[in-house]
């Protein structure tokens, strides 16, 4: 086996292997979409008042981006084909799953992982430094829901990060785009 399959494995045993109750019903949560409603509208309070009315071109790019993001994972998913650790038969005896979901049958690249590093990317590269603290978060939520894909095993380690490339490769030439036609400008104190 490939060395760096073989620590893709290894990591991801370590990870997924890593189980208890409270783990499992938090980052079954993490993993799921609408509960991060609330801090969307955390990041939609801050747009609002650092863009005001330009929010809605920047809602437009947003969504350009993660349905590039997404569009790309998917078609890279098809493409290599390779199986969700879940769904890899050599793991199956030592596989932990929760509430016994898995997802699609393959998992490299992950699209959790590239539509959030996407999103990340582009806003922290927007958004004023005087929002560092916004910035962190956006670097904790990305990697939670990165982590929370392997614990669940649905993505092995490299999936993620190859997702998380993915994010970047996007989320950056849009942000240049965006800083390029609507620079944020703060007023001075």
């Amino acid at each position: 086996m490939n060395p760096l399959l073989k620590l893709d494995n290894k990591i991801f045993t370590l990870i997924n292997g890593s189980h208890n109750t409270a783990l499992d019903f938090m980052m079954y949560w993490i993993s799921d979409k609408w509960v991060w409603i609330p801090y969307y509208l955390l990041l939609l309070y801050v747009l609002i008042k650092v863009l005001k009315k330009r929010l809605i071109y920047l809602s437009l790019l947003i969504a350009a981006v993660i349905l590039v993001s997404d569009q790309i994972s998917v078609y890279i998913k098809f493409y290599i084909q390779r199986l969700r650790p879940c769904h890899d038969p050599a793991l199956a005896d030592n596989i932990h799953l929760v509430n016994n979901s898995c997802g699609g049958q393959y998992g490299f690249l992950s699209s959790h992982a590239s539509n959030t590093m996407a999103l990340v990317i582009l806003l922290m590269l927007i958004v004023p430094s005087k929002y560092n603290w916004l910035k962190a978060s956006l670097i904790v939520y990305v990697c939670l829901v990165g982590y929370s894909r392997i614990y669940l095993a649905a993505h092995f380690p490299g999936d993620v990060l190859a997702g998380w490339v993915l994010g970047a490769i996007i989320g950056i030439p849009a942000a240049f785009i965006w800083n390029k036609f609507y620079p944020v400008k703060l007023k001075s104190a």
